[in-house]
């Protein structure tokens, strides 16, 4: 019984090898290039890829890095899945974006991300690989429509700005427009007060704009180097990440159909900043939380808050970006060295 015990274990192993070998094979990059270029080639060149692990306390996992180029404009949805074991057999993910002409407005990011692209940037679309096997891939277009030419928060004056005269050593590159107090109010009597300082990109330049409180200090003890900040030509093109995406699951159920199990998202962030003139952002310099006590344990009774004139001190620090967080180390190498 000991040798066929031994057969059927030798059996079992080589079978285990030879899945891997083909998961191996299915997430080469020659693969993944193939199938990538049959689906999107006609929208897209693939200018280059390579592969990216991430540390596992930075979240893990092996990513194939697409860096595409687009033919046309558009709206896009792309879209790959691969099988998945369990609780979920199938997993899909959905990037979406846009593509304007050469030269458009892009926007300032959203939560560190970008969703809109204009013709000659680059575009690095994040597919994750891990030990998942049998990727496919498949895009969904639209014709693109005349977006109006400033996105959302991009060139849009604020009704509550504080306008006030500071020195501003970020000038010319970043213009200072001023200030905005916001009161988050808490489910219990008091709030969270957050301040920012709104700037408008003026002409191109690239800095770490690093912000505080007039009057309190701060303590670079966690490393903060400021934000790492970029201003483009308005027709100059940017290597930038299609940043957020919607993974949903799949069930297989007995008449064989597939069933939607779960949806979730995910954002390729990044730290640094990449504008056009004309552009607005709005970094945040100081926060409080003032609790019950502070408000005499009611909503209606609360005095002025005299952290609301406390006016930013704006610091120009040298361009560092910084790679320990988020997906920063993805576009490193691709930006501007001017």
């Amino acid at each position: 019984m000991l040798p066929g015990k031994i057969r059927s274990l030798a059996a079992a192993l080589a079978c285990v090898l030879s899945i891997m070998q083909t998961a191996h094979a299915q997430n080469t990059g020659a693969a993944l290039r193939q199938r990538f270029i049959a689906a999107c080639g006609k929208d897209f060149d693939l200018v280059n890829d390579e592969f990216k692990t991430r540390a596992v306390e930075r979240g893990g996992g092996t990513y194939w890095l697409a860096l595409v180029k687009p033919k046309h404009t558009g709206h896009f949805y792309l879209q790959y899945r691969y099988r998945e074991s369990e609780p979920l057999e199938i997993r899909e993910h959905e990037l979406r974006f846009s593509v304007g002409p050469e030269g458009c407005r892009r926007g300032g990011p959203e939560s560190g991300v970008y969703g809109r692209f204009c013709l000659g940037d680059t575009i690095i679309v994040p597919v994750f690989v891990d030990k998942y096997s049998g990727r496919q891939f498949k895009l969904v277009k639209s014709d693109y429509q005349d977006e109006k030419d400033s996105p959302a928060g991009s060139a849009i004056a604020s009704h509550v700005l504080r306008e006030e005269t500071v020195a501003n050593p970020a000038a010319p590159v970043l213009r200072y427009l001023g200030r905005t107090a916001h009161k988050l109010i808490h489910r219990i009597p008091g709030y969270t007060l957050s301040l920012g300082a709104q700037f408008q990109a003026e002409k191109p330049g690239r800095m770490n704009l690093f912000l505080t409180a007039e009057g309190v200090t701060e303590s670079d003890a966690r490393g903060f180097n400021g934000v790492p900040v970029i201003v483009l030509p308005r027709d100059a093109p940017a290597t930038l990440i299609a940043g957020r995406e919607e993974v949903r699951g799949y069930r297989r159920g007995a008449d064989g159909h597939e069933y939607l199990a779960s949806t979730s998202g995910n954002s390729y962030m990044t730290n640094v900043m990449i504008l056009q003139p004309g552009d607005r952002i709005t970094i945040g310099y100081f926060w409080i939380v003032r609790d019950s006590d502070y408000v005499g344990g009611r909503f209606d009774s609360a005095p002025a808050d005299p952290s609301e004139n406390l006016k930013p001190m704006i610091t120009v620090r040298p361009f560092a970006p910084d790679l320990r967080y988020d997906f920063t180390e993805w576009i490193v190498e691709y930006l501007p060295t001017r």
